[in-house]
């Protein structure tokens, strides 16, 4: 996410740049040329912000393992992959966890994260979201991609109080009011984030 809003951002710029040489490219003239000074400053521009990432990304490193509820998910789920996301704010990643469940289930959490001014320690968190999906098919197309067809009956959200109940009672979806399938795998469901 971070990449693709770096490179609209250069995408953007270079428009501007473009913009003040208009009168030299016309509909089917040559495409217009940057000089050394604006090609720098889109390369310098990039690698402020991909610095800035990396910094934040950093101080969620350093946060990961005292992180309310990520740490009562790893301790429940060990198989958690955890990852750093801007899903709240396009300048804050967050952090992002999750796993399959029975070869049917996908059950995430998102924890918004708050920074310093600086944005290079985390100085609190938001509220988490709680998510879990079920699948009733996965199916490969032609080019091999897999396709996963959610049951929407399957699929809640819930917050902070829940996951402090489903934490009291050992990762019991049932004391939310969620019965999962345990035995009743969906063909392809693990295999299908691997793709051709």
């Amino acid at each position: 996410m971070r990449a693709i809003f770096l490179i609209l951002l250069l995408a953007v710029w270079l428009l501007a740049c473009s913009g003040k040489r208009s009168t030299q490219s016309q509909a089917g003239a040559l495409p217009p040329k940057f000089t050394p000074e604006e090609v720098a400053q889109s390369l310098a521009l990039l690698a402020r912000e991909d610095h800035k990432g990396k910094e934040r990304f950093a101080a969620l490193d350093v946060v990961r393992a005292s992180a309310p509820y990520v740490s009562e998910f790893l301790s429940l789920f060990p198989n958690t992959e955890v990852n750093y996301r801007y899903f709240a704010s396009p300048d804050e990643p967050g952090v992002d966890v999750g796993l399959d469940l029975y070869d049917r289930y996908e059950f995430r959490m998102q924890l918004p994260v708050r920074f310093d001014s600086d944005r290079r320690s985390v100085v609190g968190y938001g509220e988490p979201r709680f998510v879990i999906w079920e699948a009733a098919s996965v199916t490969r197309g032609p080019s091999g991609t897999a396709q996963t067809t959610l049951n929407s009956a399957g699929e809640r959200h819930f917050g902070s109080a829940e996951w402090h109940a489903l934490v009291a009672h050992g990762g019991n979806f049932s004391v939310i009011g969620y019965v999962m399938s345990t035995n009743h795998p969906i063909a392809g469901f693990r295999d299908r984030k691997i793709q051709p």
